[in-house]
């Protein structure tokens, strides 16, 4: 038998106007279309580049049930310590040894399912990190473990990056 959950995805909040319009209109579509788990990229939602503690808070406030981000994520030093606090708060997992915060977390979806949800860096274009493959597929053998419900968010610049990570794992993870 397969699990199945609603999930909703906000990729990449930007800046007062897409945390404002995220307060807005996340509760109802919550409502209405019944979602049982939401992730919010949240990256730049702070003057378009960074995170910082009010607006991690505003975000969950809003329904976020998990934060991801990217290569922005940690760029305001006052977010650091929450990275390393808020279990729902993700960065890239493949963020050089040392990087505050997890890149990865299992967590309680509604209705009684756990959903695990896995955040990476791709290479190309971006500040360096460890090898998103690599890692990337480790983490994703040891999640599945936990749930077979895993959601992925890959952030990279280049498509085709995006496109081989995705065909490299293609069947370990449900999106």
């Amino acid at each position: 038998m397969t699990e199945s959950v609603r999930v909703l995805f906000v990729g990449d909040v930007f800046g007062k106007p897409g945390v404002e319009a995220l307060e807005r209109l996340l509760p109802g579509l919550l409502r209405s279309e019944r979602v049982d788990f939401c992730i919010v990229n949240g990256e730049n939602a702070e003057q378009g580049k960074g995170l910082v503690p009010g607006v991690v808070e505003e975000l969950f406030q809003a329904g976020a049930d998990c934060i991801t981000g990217g290569n922005h994520s940690l760029y305001r030093e006052k977010v650091h310590d929450l990275f390393d606090r808020e279990p729902r708060l993700l960065r890239p997992l493949n963020f050089p040894e040392g990087t505050p915060g997890r890149g990865s977390g299992v967590y309680d979806a509604r209705a009684g399912k756990r959903i695990a949800v896995l955040n990476l860096h791709g290479r190309a274009l971006l500040p360096p990190s460890d090898d998103p493959f690599r890692l990337g597929k480790a983490a994703i053998e040891k999640l599945r473990g936990e749930t077979p419900l895993l959601i992925v968010d890959f952030h990279a610049e280049a498509t085709a990056e995006k496109i081989a990570f995705a065909r490299y794992v293609d069947g370990l993870a449900r999106a």
